[in-house]
């Protein structure tokens, strides 16, 4: 996948790992490698954010990529 490109991780308790390991690859190191994704944001907020609602998109910045998230599951990363 190239930057900028949309995936979709079939569920809302993988769009967290989506993430994480999108942009670790484009980092060329192993999601572990990264700081905690709690020191930027909740997951489990995220992830009940997206549960709750049919229409919504989240963005927020963390390893030096914007992250968007929106209700259908669709994970966007975009270097800063």
């Amino acid at each position: 996948m190239t930057m900028g490109e949309e995936s979709r991780p079939g569920s809302v308790g993988s769009v967290v790992h989506e993430i994480v390991d999108r942009i670790a690859d484009r980092e060329g190191v192993e999601p572990t490698e990264l700081p905690a994704l709690s020191q930027y944001t909740d997951p489990a907020a995220l992830n009940a954010l997206l549960k709750a609602t049919e229409s919504i998109e989240i963005t927020f910045e963390l390893y030096g990529y914007e992250a968007t998230v929106d209700a259908d599951e669709t994970v966007r990363i975009e270097p800063i």
